[in-house]
């Protein structure tokens, strides 16, 4: 069984949460090593718990190793020191899906055969898996397009294809690498209702990464925010505005206006050091 995180001292407190944590990290580094014998370190000391069912939303500014706390995560990248535990029911170590920005559709099979992918990696029956991805499709808007393939899709489109592989998985974990941001902002509205729609149907654990506040407020249930490289965790701040959400409808909302504010006040110094060292020639 984890144990709760010790609460950051710039966190902002709110209700206590109840829900069991599923993954811990504690102490989490991560150092690259350049070809000419350098070294890079993208995280430091990262402490953070994520508890099951919780939609977490990191952000941070570019290059704090946000991508590389999700790749930890997923298993496609190694720690350099620290504790990364999970313990998610029945079994410790989740069933995963990834999402990332780059449109990750197989061009040569069809947007049926995309959605049950994943089912099919794992040895579901076809008669199962494609009723699975019917359903899943169908609740992204795509029921119509289950024989087309990718090259008669819009981008957007596209994207739904891969939101649909990832929940008709049925995964433990869902991680989520900036997947709307190549987006226009009308299509990203769009397929954020539609994430947000699958999500309060299944409660899976998100795991986020976005550069956008507004995004993040729109889906999550806290959103953590690291510091510029090395990246570490700088403040954590819940989102209480109550579900379901509609997010064409959030931008006026006093909450929604309240929570920008405070990710912006913690997001801004970094950024600003960030703006400093790139105009110093510092990597």
């Amino acid at each position: 069984m984890l144990t709760h995180s010790h609460r950051q001292a710039n966190q902002v407190t709110s209700e206590v949460d109840t829900r069991p944590v599923v993954i811990e990290i504690r102490g989490l580094s991560k150092v690259f090593h350049t070809r000419t014998g350098g070294s890079l370190q993208a995280l430091r000391e990262v402490d953070l718990d994520v508890r099951l069912g919780e939609f977490v939303c990191v952000v941070g500014p570019s290059g704090c190793g946000k991508t590389t706390l999700l790749n930890i995560l997923g298993d496609l990248e190694s720690k350099t020191a620290g504790l990364v535990r999970f313990a998610f029911p029945p079994s410790e170590r989740p069933l995963l899906s990834i999402v990332f920005q780059e449109q990750g559709v197989f061009p040569w099979m069809t947007v049926l055969a995309n959605a049950a992918f994943g089912l099919m990696a794992r040895g579901v029956g076809r008669n199962e898996r494609e009723a699975r991805a019917r359903e899943v499709l169908d609740r992204v808007g795509l029921s119509r397009f289950v024989h087309a393939y990718p090259r008669e899709l819009s981008g957007g489109m596209k994207q739904r294809v891969n939101l649909a592989r990832a929940f008709a998985n049925d995964p433990d974990l869902l991680l989520m690498d900036e997947p709307f941001a190549a987006l226009d902002e009308h299509t990203k509205l769009i397929l954020q209702d539609g994430l947000l729609h699958m999500w309060e149907g299944s409660r899976k654990t998100v795991v986020f990464i976005t550069h956008s506040i507004e995004e993040a407020i729109r889906l999550a249930d806290r959103i953590v925010v690291m510091s510029a490289r090395p990246g570490r965790i700088k403040a954590e701040i819940p989102v209480s505005i109550a579900r379901p959400r509609n997010v064409y409808e959030l931008q006026t909302s006093p909450e929604f206006l309240r929570v920008r504010g405070l990710v912006w006040d913690a997001l801004k110094e970094e950024v600003l050091a960030l703006a400093e060292r790139e105009a110093a020639g510092e990597a």
